[in-house]
């Protein structure tokens, strides 16, 4: 039951200590990816609270599906389901951030 319960156990770490940096008024995502990105402060706030669900949900899908079905579905949701959705929101991630990059000054020349 420890190897089912390990994805969530890394979902929940993860998360925690995402909101354990914003309860300290820190965004890890922001000093992570800060040089690299650069966004008005709400998005990032907006980032890190979509990042924190997004590890909270896939927690308790991992327990729901590991506790309600065999072995085998949750080896499967395991391997595609989860790498799925974090495909998934992370492209989503994407698209949100990319709404924040300037045009190009070149365009059209």
């Amino acid at each position: 039951m420890f190897i089912k319960w390990k994805p969530t156990i890394l979902y929940w770490i993860f998360g925690g200590i995402l909101l354990g940096g914003s309860f300290m008024h820190k965004n890890f995502l922001k000093s992570l990816l800060g040089n690299k990105v650069s966004l008005p402060e709400p998005a990032w706030n907006i980032l890190l609270r979509g990042w924190i669900g997004f590890f909270a949900v896939t927690g308790v899908l991992n327990l729901i599906v590991a506790y309600t079905c065999s072995t085998d579905v949750w080896v499967n949701f395991k391997l595609f389901g989860l790498m799925g959705l974090t495909l998934l929101f992370t492209l989503g991630v994407g698209f949100y951030i990319s709404r924040f990059i300037p045009e190009s000054d070149s365009e059209g020349k």
